[in-house]
């Protein structure tokens, strides 16, 4: 049985997950291949979801003067 409104993507905010986020996004991973394998609440919310790992990153160079280590 699905309660609804208790535990659902809509009571997230922001989109994150914290340390849950792999959950979600092993979930949205069966959605893509059978949705009837994850609840109806989350249907709508993996209709426009894009997993954090193939989200863009930040393409920051390393810091190229940085020490290499020791004193």
């Amino acid at each position: 049985m699905s309660a609804t409104g208790a535990n659902t993507p809509a009571n997230h905010f922001g989109g994150s997950f914290g340390p849950n986020e792999w959950l979600v996004d092993e979930m949205y991973e069966r959605f893509q291949k059978d949705p009837s394998s994850v609840d109806k609440s989350w249907w709508e919310f993996f209709a426009d979801y894009t997993p954090a790992s193939s989200a863009p990153t930040n393409n920051i160079p390393p810091l190229s003067g940085a020490p290499k280590g020791g004193t």
